[in-house]
């Protein structure tokens, strides 16, 4: 019987889209197009992601690459792009009915050391994570998905047993690493009706 649900943050709980992030400070849609290469380089969100950089010190980095009249609204897009996050609404609803069925819910998510430190500086963001019963950040281990150390990480700090738990992610590399831990999984591609239908028909939830 799954007891617990690990979920990702981005793409499965909040609309992780540059475009739409980015929207949020900067209304030329041409400018966010020129913008998004920059500030959303994988290389540098990958070391946010592990801890090894801060949003700060990737702007520092990547600034000369901007238009100077558009270095204001970078740095906050980059620095502060958790406050333009988008909430499912959908997933929020699935996870309370979760609840209701008595499962406990957890957050794994490759994220940086700002938002972690920071979240609950942002009032939707600080109820959001108020759902979860315990999280794991990426930056703050030093250990990213899809690496078998982080699944363990989270069975072991929550008391969690593998076969009593969903791990559900949108990057099937990511889908892959739980699987090697004994982990149930589901691969989440903003189908909330297909997945609320799976977890009613693997009696998670009634």
């Amino acid at each position: 019987m799954i007891k617990n649900i690990i979920f990702d943050f981005g793409k499965v709980i909040t609309n992780f889209e540059p475009d739409i992030i980015m929207s949020g400070v900067i209304r030329d849609s041409s400018d966010r197009a020129m913008l998004e290469p920059i500030l959303f380089d994988r290389k540098y969100w990958d070391k946010l992601d592990d801890g090894t950089v801060t949003e700060s010190e990737v702007f520092e980095q990547v600034k000369d690459k901007i238009p100077e009249k558009l270095r204001t609204q970078a740095k906050e897009v980059l620095i502060h792009w958790y406050r333009y996050l988008p909430i499912y609404d959908e997933m929020v609803k699935i996870i309370n009915k979760l609840k209701e069925n008595g499962k406990k819910i957890y957050l794994l998510s490759n994220i940086s050391k700002d938002f972690s430190e920071n979240y609950k500086n942002v009032p939707k963001l600080s109820e959001l994570l108020k759902l979860f019963d315990g999280f794991v950040f990426s930056s703050k281990e030093g250990i990213v998905k899809p690496s078998r150390e982080i699944f363990e990480l989270v069975l072991k700090r929550y008391s969690l047993k593998e076969n009593e738990t969903l791990f559900v992610d949108d990057r099937e590399k990511n889908i892959d690493g739980a699987k090697l831990c004994g982990i149930n999984t589901y691969l989440f591609k903003e189908d909330f009706d297909v997945f609320e239908k799976f977890l009613k028909e693997n009696n998670i939830v009634k």
